[in-house]
């Protein structure tokens, strides 16, 4: 009869054993889907955040094209006979000992100098990855010459 009850003992135990390990799986999945939930929960402020940036980077955008527009403008205006013309004048500068910032910052290159700039601003906005390359390539014509 000892044995017996020996063996109720010993199967109580590895009942109660199992029990206790899937009550440990159980609680550790209810963990899980909590932290889950939190994580859904933190995404979902992080996709409205991302929203709201891309609403302000939008409205940069568009002051960007709208500062693109008017050297568009400045662009024509300034053609080839002109870039040439500016041409003799900076020769005429050289010749004449002044400097190459002398030269960039002169009333000779006032028009180059402000399309330029625009150029340059955007390099520089690409550069640190404040705008996308893609997204102004894909909306601005850069000048062949």
């Amino acid at each position: 009869m000892k044995e017996n009850n020996l063996d109720n003992v010993t199967k109580i135990t590895a009942i109660l054993t199992c029990l206790s390990l899937i009550i440990g799986i159980v609680i550790g999945l209810i963990q899980i889907r909590d932290s889950l939930s939190i994580a859904n929960v933190t995404l979902e402020k992080a996709n409205q955040t991302l929203d709201a940036i891309k609403v302000e980077a939008l409205s940069n955008v568009m002051d960007i094209l709208d500062v693109n527009s008017k050297i568009k403008t400045q662009q024509a205006a300034y053609g080839t006979a002109r870039l040439e013309a500016d041409i003799v004048n900076i020769n005429t500068l050289l010749n004449a000992g002044k400097t190459g910032e002398q030269i960039y910052y002169s009333e000779v290159l006032n028009s180059f100098r402000t399309i330029a700039a625009h150029y340059e601003r955007l390099s520089v906005l690409i550069n640190l990855e404040y705008v996308e390359f893609c997204v102004i390539f894909n909306i601005i014509a850069f000048p062949d010459h």
